[in-house]
């Protein structure tokens, strides 16, 4: 578990992961990250507003699978 605070966000909507060991590479990749909205926790931040969110852990089978699914 962790916590982290973002601060001075621009006021919109965001989609939040989290995952263990991440190979940042694969999220540069556009397909992968269209293809893993839907294992996303999304939040709206508004102007000067605070928000908490609790963010499952995506599991290395999912990365895989979501992996497979966008052809990477």
């Amino acid at each position: 578990s962790g916590q982290f605070t973002f601060k001075n966000l621009t006021p919109g909507d965001y989609r939040i992961f989290a995952q263990a060991d991440a190979d940042l590479q694969i999220w540069q990749n556009p397909d992968f990250v269209k293809a893993m909205n839907q294992n996303a926790t999304e939040v709206q931040v508004a102007e000067n507003g605070t928000a908490q969110v609790k963010v499952p852990l995506t599991g290395d089978d999912q990365i895989e699978k979501v992996t497979q699914q966008a052809g990477l």
